[in-house]
């Protein structure tokens, strides 16, 4: 069929083997059907109940609308078009061919190959297409993607109010979720990646093994799941809200990039890094771990294990507003700093560095090692600091301090049931041990200390105990091998 010479299938009319050729146009409509037409020229219209069947497209194409459906269309350099009303299934698009599927158009089962693009736009759908190497999805401007595949070499993009549901990247392939684009429920595994930025949002992904997500550029994603090998970076003004970091998962904030919310479980991996920070994050389960590297921020984070398996929280940077829990452990070391810690329970602290405004209560562990420094402590009853070739100041005691060898504490406050111990080569200087307080010096040594009404220091063999002063109702003991010296005993 020529110019001018079109054909038009009405109420039960059947075409088969049309060559369509420059200027040439063919309709089929109202029951009408095409069996594999060439389309080298010209269009075929597939109208309001009309089906066309097997077509194959070299040069210019099918528009499909209206109620009319096309059967396994193959665009081999051609086009299709598919509008309100119109069902495209099982469209195969090689390379220099595009569908375009707007104004409320379906399309099913399409196939993306090599250099093909479709388009998805303005209300349309497609489901279950499978985008292969080379292939390209674009969605945009209200379409949507419901269940696709996109494998290795094949990419999807979502820009400008589209949607993909479903979708399962794997195989390297790659999508970009951008300017007001969302993913929703997606799966990204085997070498699959995934980019949320400028504005795109991602929910309910899972990130199986060999699988990534970056998110940056204000890209922001909610309730991730990130499983065994699967990998999410956050950096760049990127967001993530409610991640859950499972067995094997890592999760990598960085680079002015921020997670809230995060919840990492057995031997899952939180790290904080750079100029990136993570808010209120849970680490539960043995093994699993939260680093705050140099430059990076966490505040409000939760570390708690699993009977005598131990979570962690590994700080080289900064943590705020920590609390330790039962198999909860925190190490801070190097240039790293912490404050506002709760150690409870069976919760333990390691502290080589610095840590400030630190809470101990009944059964939790401070341990101030070397080269480590703590200040503004509280040691509540049954609770229990260690202070060993390191310092601490300003301790509140109604528990237990231990100062080893090396270990120099300063103006420690021991209140009813505190007893602060100084071994061999520790020292402590300021101590105000107050009624049902006790200080014991065990080979150590302590300076100025007053023992008040009701308080007690024992000064045990190798103990040395220089310029005491005793109030009234306190009480010193030497033993042998002890030895005080310049005490004062007021009336």
């Amino acid at each position: 069929v020529s110019r001018w010479w079109p054909i038009a299938l009405l109420g039960g009319g059947i075409a088969q083997n049309t060559q369509l050729t420059s200027g040439g146009h063919q309709w089929v409509s109202s029951g009408g059907v095409a069996s594999s037409t060439n389309i080298s020229g010209g269009f075929e219209y597939v109208l309001n109940g009309g089906i066309a069947k097997d077509a194959t497209a070299y040069v210019s194409g099918q528009i499909v609308s209206g109620g009319g459906v096309t059967q396994n269309t193959q665009l081999a350099g051609g086009h299709q078009w598919v509008y309100s009303g119109g069902i495209a299934n099982g469209t195969t698009i090689s390379s220099g061919s595009f569908q375009v599927v707007s104004q409320n158009g379906i399309a099913s089962g399409t196939v993306v190959s090599a250099g093909g693009i479709q388009s998805i736009l303005s209300g349309a759908k497609a489901y279950n297409a499978i985008v292969s190497s080379g292939g390209l999805q674009r969605i945009s401007n209200g379409g949507s993607a419901i269940s696709g595949t996109i494998l290795a070499g094949g990419s999807q993009f979502i820009s400008d109010g589209g949607q993909a549901w479903y979708t399962d990247l794997k195989d390297g392939a790659v999508r970009s979720v951008w300017g007001t684009g969302e993913a929703i429920s997606d799966v990204i595994s085997s070498g699959g990646i995934e980019y949320v930025e400028n504005n795109g949002q991602a929910f309910d992904t899972v990130i199986s093994s060999g699988g990534s997500q970056v998110v940056r550029y204000a890209g922001q994603t909610t309730d991730v799941v990130i499983n065994n090998g699967g990998e999410q970076t956050v950096i760049s003004n990127g967001q993530t809200l409610r991640t859950s970091v499972n067995n094997g998962g890592n999760q990598i904030v960085d680079d002015k990039g921020s997670a809230l919310s995060t919840f990492v479980s057995t031997n899952g991996l939180q790290a904080v890094l750079g100029s990136g920070s993570a808010f209120d994050t849970v680490v539960s389960g043995m093994g699993a771990r939260q680093y705050v590297r140099q430059g990076g921020y966490a505040s409000g984070v939760k570390v708690q294990g699993m009977e005598e398996s131990y979570a962690e929280q590994d700080v080289t940077g900064k943590a705020v507003d920590v609390t330790l829990n039962s198999g909860g452990s925190q190490f801070v070391r190097g240039l790293g700093e912490t404050s506002q810690v709760v150690i409870n329970s069976s919760g333990w602290q390691r502290v080589q560095a610095s840590a400030y405004d630190v809470t101990i209560n009944a059964d939790g562990e401070q341990h101030v090692v070397s080269g480590g420094k703590a200040t503004s402590v509280t040691v509540n009853n049954s609770g229990t600091q260690v202070v060993v070739g390191a310092s601490a100041d300003a301790v509140t005691l109604s528990g237990k301090q231990i100062v080893y060898s090396g270990g120099q504490v300063t103006n420690t406050a021991i209140k009813t049931g505190g007893l602060q111990d100084v071994r061999a080569e520790g020292t402590v200087t300021d101590t105000v041990v107050s009624t049902g307080g006790t200080q014991v010096l065990s080979g150590g040594v302590a300076s100025n200390t007053i023992v008040n009404n009701g308080a007690l220091q024992i000064i045990s063999e190798g103990g040395l105990a220089k310029d005491t002063t005793i109030s009234s109702g306190g009480a010193q003991t030497i033993s042998n091998g002890g030895v005080a010296s310049n005490t004062i005993l007021m009336a």
